[in-house]
Parts: structure tokens; sequence; C-alpha cells
């Protein structure tokens, strides 16, 4: 079928089916009924845009974005987050499994629990604004410094069923100010 107005084709969902006569059960009668799905194709275009968009937005930003499950497993991590760990991401609660990265509050010697990470207490519903991080593994042992700022994701019920973390890569900010400190202490 073809638009009046446009020219262009209209998509038309059919359904059919064939009505038997009762008493001898032969086809007596095949009815069909075809509706306009102009809207719902659009709409599904517009979404698959949307979509395309939101990846393209996501794949291009320079900061590092981290979604875990309710569980704590990695769900998705963009290309800023894998090149700012040199690909070194792990699930925040590893359930056993060794830790690809060691975590410290700068400063500190000690490495942070995985339980204090700032997406897993996302995940116990605690929001946290720019924690400052440095992230070493095997492939960075010096480390990076990030800020790491974590939310949880809710249902529409307000249960938590996930957390996301958007962090930024810190290292050459700290240096220049390292280095602007040490130029004052000389002059």
């Amino acid at each position: 079928l073809k638009n009046f107005k446009t020219g262009g084709p209209i998509p038309i969902y059919f359904s059919a089916g064939i009505l038997k006569d009762p008493l001898t059960g032969h086809p007596k009668l095949l009815a069909a009924i075809g509706h306009d799905v102009t809207d719902i194709k659009k709409a599904q275009e517009e979404l698959r845009e949307g979509a395309a968009l939101l990846k393209s937005i996501i794949d291009n930003m320079g900061e590092g974005l981290l979604v875990c499950d309710h569980d704590g497993r990695t769900l998705f991590v963009n290309p800023a987050a894998s090149k700012m760990l040199s690909g070194q991401i792990g699930d925040p609660l590893p359930n056993g499994k060794q830790l690809k990265n060691q975590v410290y509050r700068p400063g500190d010697i000690r490495p942070l629990a995985p339980e204090d990470f700032p997406i897993t207490r996302a995940l116990k519903g605690e929001s946290s604004d720019n924690v400052e991080l440095l992230v070493s593994n095997s492939e960075q042992p010096a480390g990076v410094y990030i800020t790491a700022t974590s939310r949880p994701l809710r249902d529409s019920h307000n249960k938590i069923k996930g957390a996301v973390s958007v962090f930024r890569d810190m290292t050459k900010s700290r240096e220049i100010e390292k280095t602007l400190r040490e130029s004052d202490i000389r002059f």
C-alpha cells in the first residue's frame, strides 16, 4: 500500500485467519485485518537513533564510566575507563576472585577494602562526590589518581538495582600541583 499524500509505502501489520463452516469444518471465509504501524515504525527509528546517540556520547566522553549490577558484577565500562586503567577493570566485589586493581586513598599505604570503594558503597544506597583514589594494577604499578563520583541505580520502586561511577584521571593535575609546590619551595 502507498500513502496517498507522500507516495511512500505504508507499513502494515496483517493478521489473518480462516473461518470454517461449523457443520462441515471446511474453510468458508478468509478474514484479514490490517493495522497501519507507521507511528510504531517511526517510534522504533527514533529509539534506534536515540540509542546510537547515547552510545556515541558514552563512547566519546573523556570521563570513565563503570556500571555494576546489584551483586557488584561489572555490566558496562566505557572506552575512557578502560584506557585509564589499562583494560584492567574487574568486578568491584569479586566474590572470592583476585582483584585486578589495588585501590588506595592518596597518602595511605593500606589498600581500600572493596566494600569501601565508592561504587560498592553506592550499592548500599550511599552517594559520593569526587572521592580521590589511587588505583594501581599490573599494567600501571605506579597508579592512576582519579576522582570518582558514584550513585545507586534504582528501579521505579526505589529498589537498588546497581550502581554507576563516573571518574576522571587526575594524575597530570596532581603532577602539575606537585611541580608548582616544589618550585615555590625553591624560590
